[in-house]
């Protein structure tokens, strides 16, 4: 994983993640759904913890790698976008690992060079957006599955946790 120095490169991911990611303070992590609707993407959020959860990273690497010519970008998003550090990163088990070490203690999304799909994550969930047949494979279940997967996991735990799913499938529409 390799941190981008000050220049073109730097400054195209930030403009990329600026557009995909919301602008509200606070709510860094979520999709913007302009980028949402333009892109047709579905938005699924999955119960984990501030990271890419280990027993996924395999099949994971393998899907990403297929998504995006085996090159990935990521930024902390606990910042502004606008002075955040972007990296680069192979679509490995290996560098998804790398990921997790380096930004696993913060909030931090992952797409590809265009931002094609993406997956943020943040301390209760990750978001997982892209097309649906994509997102079927990165989410590696039926979209509908993987919904009531989280309303499960977040229902018990009381609002505003409870209403991210229908959050996520309104932004779509």
């Amino acid at each position: 994983m390799k941190r981008l120095a000050e220049g073109v490169g730097l400054d195209r991911f930030r403009k990329l993640f600026g557009e995909m990611l919301s602008p509200q303070l606070d709510r860094e992590y979520e999709f913007r759904s302009e980028w949402v609707q333009e892109h047709r993407w579905q938005v699924v959020p999955v119960e984990s913890a501030a990271r890419i959860p280990t027993p996924d990273v395999p099949r994971l690497a393998e899907c990403l790698r297929r998504a995006s010519q085996g090159r990935l970008v990521a930024v902390n998003t606990d910042m502004p976008i606008r002075e955040a550090d972007v990296y680069e990163l192979e679509a490995s088990a290996m560098g998804l690992t790398e990921l997790n070490r380096e930004l696993g203690p913060f909030r931090f999304m992952i797409t590809a060079d265009g931002g094609e799909w993406g997956i943020s994550c943040n301390e209760w969930y990750n978001l997982f957006g892209a097309p649906p047949a994509l997102l079927v494979d990165l989410l590696g279940r039926p979209i509908d599955q993987a919904r009531s997967d989280f309303e499960a996991f977040a229902t018990p735990l009381g609002e505003p946790l409870a209403s991210v799913g229908t959050n996520c499938a309104r932004i779509a529409q």
